[in-house]
């Protein structure tokens, strides 16, 4: 088993936060840090970690801003609107931080799938943001410790008078308040 592109953190930053002290989970570790980071990716509806996007077919949408769908754009894009290829300055001006392209003079001609884009997008792992990289290491704590205990799907327990309640697998409350930052409302 190994780390899929997108991980979002190590496995030695998770066994380091998980406090795990000998190898013999090593794979489930690997396994949660997968699964934890494409959970992330299909609730937000973005990669984080740097990607290129080649000839990415999108539909314009009839306005002078343009967002991509993924950010921060690490390498500027090439753009062809409606089979014509455009240039930085003449045709549009970017932000790329946020991701937001600018038509200067014009709009962002409304149509399906006539934006040709080319660019490549995201988080180096040292560039992660550290709020991001935390809801990470707690999602990936809370899924390793119901594998340690073998609640899965336990939603709530009693012990000698004490009643315990786990949240009922997928994300964490506080995970999702993070994630909502970095969510993208652009598609």
């Amino acid at each position: 088993m190994s780390l899929i592109t997108q991980a979002l953190v190590t496995a030695a930053e998770a066994e380091d936060y998980c406090q795990i002290q000998s190898p013999e989970h090593d794979v489930v570790i690997e396994r949660i840090i997968n699964g934890v980071s494409q959970m992330f990716s299909t609730y937000s509806s973005r990669a984080f970690m740097t990607t290129l996007y080649t000839a990415l077919a999108l539909d314009g949408n009839g306005r002078d801003v343009f967002y991509l769908p993924a950010w921060p754009v690490t390498v500027a894009p090439t753009v062809t609107l409606d089979t014509v290829l455009l240039t930085i300055t003449t045709h549009y001006l970017q932000d790329l931080p946020s991701g937001k392209l600018m038509r200067v003079g014009g709009v962002w001609t409304k149509g399906t799938q006539n934006l040709l884009i080319t660019y490549t997008a995201g988080y180096t792992a040292a560039l992660l943001p550290a709020d991001l990289k935390l809801a990470a290491l707690t999602q990936i704590a809370a899924q390793y410790q119901r594998f340690i205990t073998k609640d899965h799907g336990v939603t709530s327990a009693s012990v000698q008078g004490s009643s315990v309640s786990h949240v009922e697998g997928g994300l964490l409350p506080e995970v999702k308040e993070i994630l909502e930052l970095y969510r993208s409302w652009r598609a």
